[in-house]
């Protein structure tokens, strides 16, 4: 007989196998992957401010330099004739037409000094007249003066004498109220008619000498103070002059002394407010060239 499993354990067997093919095989459970935290949304930048227009002020319309005037308030503007002939300088004024052309002989133009105790028109007042050509400036004067001065020691100005300013070239520096190198000083001193010499200056700006001797003047003695011719030739002036425009600056003053020593005692003045700021262009007046 063939040897074999016994039944009962071969049918236990075969139960035990049956149920184990049947058993549910556990299926693996996926882990969810993390959900991604989203980035932060970046913050807009600020907006830029629109920039605000600074307005442009207007554009001033610039004046043509004959245009340029010193106001009627700096006091009295005149007017230079041209002429067909240089004068003769020799103090006689027959050969100026229309002289006296303009006078200073009130006491609102005193200039320096104390008015109370100016003594009228016989202690100092003038009269005066310009002409022109294109070679030189001419000025004629008539001085009113009871008590003539002049002394060899001292300063010029503390002389009796006339004193005049030039702004040869206005347009250049209309408004610099402060004197430059256009801006001219001359001092002309009669003399006493005996022992001082009549004498021409400029006290600003320098000079050479050879310009300055270019200067002539005549004065003579006259009952009361004198008469005297000045001829400035447009040299004198070099490079500053500029007469484009026909219009100088100007400031004619005459200066007192009427005492035994040195001293400027009183100025009058076509630009009075002038005296007590020296060397201020803006305050003096306007000599314009006339053609005819």
């Amino acid at each position: 007989m063939r040897r074999g499993i016994p039944t009962p354990v071969a049918l236990w067997l075969f139960v035990a196998l049956a149920l184990g093919a049947c058993a549910p095989v556990a299926t693996p459970t996926a882990t969810p992957a993390p959900t991604p935290t989203p980035a932060p949304s970046p913050t807009p930048p600020p907006p830029t401010p629109t920039p605000t227009a600074t307005p442009v002020p207007p554009t001033p319309t610039p004046v043509a330099p004959e245009e340029l005037r010193r106001p009627a308030a700096n006091g009295l503007d005149t007017v230079a004739q041209r002429l067909s002939a240089p004068p003769k300088l020799d103090g006689d004024l027959s050969d100026w037409p229309g002289f006296p052309c303009y006078t200073l002989d009130k006491p609102e133009q005193i200039g320096y000094g104390e008015v109370a105790k100016w003594g009228g028109p016989e202690d100092l007042s003038g009269s005066f007249c310009w002409g022109w050509d294109d070679r030189a400036l001419y000025l004629a004067v008539e001085v009113r003066d009871e008590a003539l001065r002049a002394f060899a020691k001292g300063n010029f100005w503390e002389n009796d004498y006339v004193e005049l300013w030039v702004d040869a070239n206005l347009p250049k520096d209309f408004d610099v109220a402060k004197n430059d190198g256009d801006d001219f000083q001359f001092g002309f001193m009669p003399g006493n008619f005996k022992d001082v010499q009549a004498r021409a200056t400029v006290f600003v700006p320098g000079v050479p000498p050879s310009k300055l001797r270019q200067i002539q003047i005549a004065f003579v003695p006259i009952k009361g103070g004198y008469r005297g011719e000045i001829q400035i030739p447009w040299a004198v002036f070099g490079e500053a002059l500029d007469l484009k425009a026909k219009r100088l600056g100007v400031a004619l003053s005459f200066s007192d002394c009427d005492g035994d020593k040195p001293a400027q005692e009183m100025m009058i003045s076509t630009a009075p407010k002038s005296i007590a700021q020296w060397g201020n262009p803006t305050l003096w007046n306007n000599l314009d060239l006339a053609e005819k």
